[in-house]
């Protein structure tokens, strides 16, 4: 029998059973499916609502900001340095080993009561790390400035990725126990006298606390939005301004 969330208004409880249909005034109702992004949570979703509901209900979709390809290169060589057969060191006192990268995730239907929606969450997850004291984290490497603000902005991510791993739609749930961000940044540059070169710097753990209850707020307040009209634009979208203008 498949597995399906229900959505109440502070928590997230996982059902078995043969459907997916919640019931509104007393009628049967299949709820419509939507599949969201962990990486919507972060910044779409911030910077103009409507722009988010049109991407999630795939009516319209906004250019997607080209990422530095500098940043890229350095997350890619990070990566490749953390051998999951051995531990390594972030920040003071920590040890960790690479447990798994880059690996789609989809959760199991979350329905919303009273939106008619049910999400399923979607998404290429960073990695798994997992501590010398066993437990487990969903991690994102980022080559950045070590700032606390980082951890607002990505915390809905991380817990995006953390539900989809434990609240699977096929296979096996993965539990974890704690999220963060492995900061990278980067301080001196030093050269040979060849064509090589090497950045050095700090390297940080920030650690996002987990807060199951204000994530399934959250995924209320999504689906309440995708439920309803289209939001009027966000004033300071310039792709909003840009198609008024066309």
């Amino acid at each position: 029998m498949p597995a399906y969330a229900v959505l109440s208004a502070s928590t997230l409880f996982i059902y078995i059973g043969t459907t997916t249909k919640t019931v509104s005034r007393g009628t049967a109702v299949t709820p419509t499916t939507v599949t969201v992004s962990p990486s919507g949570f972060g910044f779409l979703y911030e910077e103009c609502p409507a722009c988010y509901y049109h991407d999630a209900r795939g009516t319209r979709k906004r250019p997607r900001t080209p990422f530095p390809t500098v940043f890229t290169t350095i997350d890619r060589a990070m990566k490749q340095h953390f051998d999951s057969r051995i531990w390594h060191r972030l920040g003071p006192g920590q040890q960790f080993r690479m447990v798994s990268q880059g690996r789609w995730v989809k959760s199991a239907p979350i329905v919303v009561p009273g939106t008619g929606v049910q999400l399923v969450i979607r998404g290429l997850y960073d990695s798994l790390i997992a501590f010398e004291d066993e437990r487990r984290a969903i991690c994102d490497f980022k080559t950045s400035p070590v700032r606390a603000e980082l951890v607002g902005k990505y915390a809905r991510q991380l817990h995006s990725d953390a539900y989809a791993l434990e609240h699977p739609a096929d296979g096996p749930a993965q539990p974890t126990d704690t999220l963060g961000l492995a900061v990278f940044e980067p301080e001196h540059f030093s050269s040979n006298d060849v064509d090589s070169a090497t950045l050095r710097g700090r390297f940080a753990w920030l650690e996002v606390e987990r807060d199951d209850a204000a994530f399934s707020a959250f995924l209320r307040e999504v689906a309440t939005l995708i439920a309803g009209e289209p939001p009027a634009p966000s004033p300071t979208c310039g792709f909003c301004a840009y198609r008024e203008a066309a």
